[in-house]
């Protein structure tokens, strides 16, 4: 009698040991399909690089998106009387500062988060941050550009003076490749972090052969020194330096600095210029 019809009942199973011997479910189980197994897709684990990585761009997207210019969803923020324009950034434009900054700050030997608040203070962490010095201050004086020279505008992420790259930063001839200069992050935050690490030498030594108790303590910290010198040029500082005043600015830099700090997990380089909460 030929049984092999009833192979499409029997439920699947492996074959008996022994395939000769008289074991009849031998002889229809080899017609059943053998299941099939179940697809699994592979998990790919994030190394320690990369969670650090993912880290710094979460915090720096973060911080970009989370200021008060950008309530009610606004993408972009301008104040056309001082030619001033802030952006809402992106995932992808977090992700390209996160890629370069690290090995900026390790190359010039900067602290992460004193730079994050560097940058963060300068253009609000936007590679397309606009700056063109025109028109007034609220007190009513003119700013630094009043003729609106494309030149003067301070771009990007790192609020460069478009002036100062011509025929300084590599490949910078004109206006139009100081532009492209300054808005591009893979070249711009290595410039910065470069002019930075030659502030903190010459706030080192400012602080060396400072003998008067005049400066007020927290400028004899040579990172907060040479932010004030990045802000206000090497002479301008000196005024706040030899009268004991401590700058709206350096105190802005210190709390972005702490609050870069906490996002990342780490310790503050200004921890002993602030008190304990």
């Amino acid at each position: 009698m030929n049984l092999d019809w009833l192979a499409k009942f029997l439920p699947p199973a492996p074959p008996p040991t022994n395939p000769n011997g008289a074991n009849w479910y031998y002889k229809f189980a080899r017609f059943v399909a053998a299941p099939t197994a179940p697809q699994t897709t592979a998990v790919s684990i994030p190394t320690t690089a990369q969670k650090g990585h993912m880290q710094v761009r979460d915090a720096i997207l973060a911080y970009n998106n989370g200021i008060a210019n950008f309530a009610g969803g606004l993408t972009e923020w301008q104040n056309a009387e001082e030619g001033v324009a802030i952006h809402k950034i992106t995932l992808d434009q977090a992700n390209a500062i996160s890629t370069r900054i690290k090995p900026s700050c390790e190359a010039y030997e900067l602290p992460l988060t004193y730079t994050l608040a560097c940058l963060a203070i300068e253009s609000d962490l936007d590679p397309n941050c606009q700056n063109a010095n025109i028109g007034v201050t609220a007190s009513g004086v003119k700013r630094s550009n009043p003729n609106n020279d494309p030149l003067l505008y301070d771009m990007g992420i790192a609020q460069l003076k478009l002036t100062y790259l011509v025929n300084v930063a590599h490949g910078v001839t004109d206006h139009d490749s100081a532009l492209a200069f300054a808005l591009d992050v893979n070249r711009a935050i290595p410039y910065h972090c470069s002019l930075m690490a030659s502030k903190v030498l010459w706030a080192q030594n400012v602080i060396q052969q400072n003998t008067s108790s005049v400066p007020d303590p927290r400028l004899n910290n040579p990172y907060m020194l040479a932010t004030a010198a990045y802000n206000f040029g090497n002479t301008g500082v000196m005024t706040y330096y030899e009268t004991g005043q401590f700058p709206s600015h350096c105190q802005h830099v210190l709390d972005l600095e702490t609050y870069f700090a906490k996002q990342l997990g780490v310790k503050s380089i200004f921890a002993d210029l602030t008190p304990t909460p």
